[in-house]
């Protein structure tokens, strides 16, 4: 039997939506709050010693407005689109700079693409 190809999907096609908590800071800039644990043990004793239970991760300003833009509904195309229009030439190149940084973020869970076929 021959193997059956996985069909390869195009990073510019896919819709990404956050799959964790965010807050602005107060400069604007976004910050992601991943638990510490999944063990409600551990995130007990993470509070009792005084001590925040999620990891916080303070984006950069191209990051942040990324990020602002991941509603669900914009596919990777029109974020790069967007942050054109708000950085200009300062973003470049943009393809290849969102392609690092969405396999960032979905390797570290903080993202998932709507439709994805696996």
């Amino acid at each position: 039997m021959a193997k059956e190809k996985r069909k390869q999907e195009n990073l510019l096609d896919l819709i990404p939506f956050p799959c964790v908590d965010w807050d602005r800071h107060e400069d604007g800039h976004v910050v992601i709050r991943q638990p510490k644990s999944k063990n409600r043990w551990v995130l007990g004793l993470v509070r009792k010693l005084g001590r925040s239970p999620d990891t916080c991760i303070h984006l950069d300003e191209f990051g942040s407005s990324v990020w602002t833009y991941i509603d669900g509904k914009r596919r990777v195309e029109e974020i790069a689109v967007c942050l054109r229009k708000d950085f200009g030439d300062a973003v470049e190149p943009v393809y290849e700079r969102l392609g690092a940084f969405f396999k960032i973020l979905a390797y570290q869970e903080y993202i998932r693409y709507r439709g994805l076929t696996s």
